[in-house]
C-alpha cells in the first residue's frame, strides 16, 4: 500500500487527498498513517484543499502544481502557451463558459502561472519552474484516460 501511495504522489504532484484515496483504494486513516510515516511525503493545504507532495517538490512550486492538477487549467495553459488571448478567445477555444474560464484564470494567476496585461499570457519563468514535473502530470492524465476506456 505504501508503494502505491508513493507512486501515485510521484506521478501526480499536488494530488488532492480524496483523489489519492480513490486512486489507491484505501481508507483515510491508511493514507494519513502513511503520510505521517513516510519521510518523502508531505501534505499542505492549498486554497482550502489538502494536497499531497513528494518532499522534494519545492514550496514555491507547490501552488503551481496544485493549480495544474485540474484538467481545464491544463487546457487553458496549453492554449495560452500559443500567445496572448482574451477571456472570450480562451472560453471559445477551451469550450467552457466565460465565468468558468475566469475562475480558472484567477487560480492560475494566484499560482503565478498566468499574467494579465491587456490579455492573458503565460508567465514563462513560473512555467519553466514547474516544467520538470510536466511529464509526470501528463503521464497520469494519459493513464487516467486509458483506464476510462478499459
Amino acid at each position: 500500500m505504501k508503494a502505491q501511495i508513493i507512486d501515485q504522489v510521484d506521478s501526480t504532484p499536488g494530488i488532492h487527498f480524496r483523489k489519492l484515496q480513490r486512486e489507491v483504494g484505501c481508507s483515510k486513516s491508511t493514507i494519513n498513517y502513511h503520510i505521517g510515516r513516510v519521510e518523502s511525503l508531505e501534505d499542505q493545504k492549498i486554497r482550502g484543499y489538502r494536497r499531497i507532495f513528494n518532499s522534494e517538490v519545492s514550496k514555491s512550486d507547490r501552488n503551481a502544481l496544485a493549480a495544474l492538477n485540474h484538467s481545464p487549467r491544463g487546457e487553458i495553459i496549453y492554449y495560452i502557451d500559443e500567445g496572448e488571448h482574451t477571456l472570450k478567445q480562451i472560453s471559445g477555444k477551451v469550450d467552457r463558459s466565460a465565468p468558468t474560464i475566469s475562475h480558472h484564470l484567477k487560480v492560475l494567476q494566484d499560482a503565478e502561472l498566468v499574467e494579465k496585461k491587456d490579455s492573458y499570457v503565460l508567465n514563462r519563468s513560473a512555467a519553466k519552474a514547474v516544467k520538470r514535473y510536466a511529464s509526470d502530470i501528463l503521464d497520469s492524465r494519459v493513464d487516467g484516460f486509458i483506464r476510462m476506456w478499459e
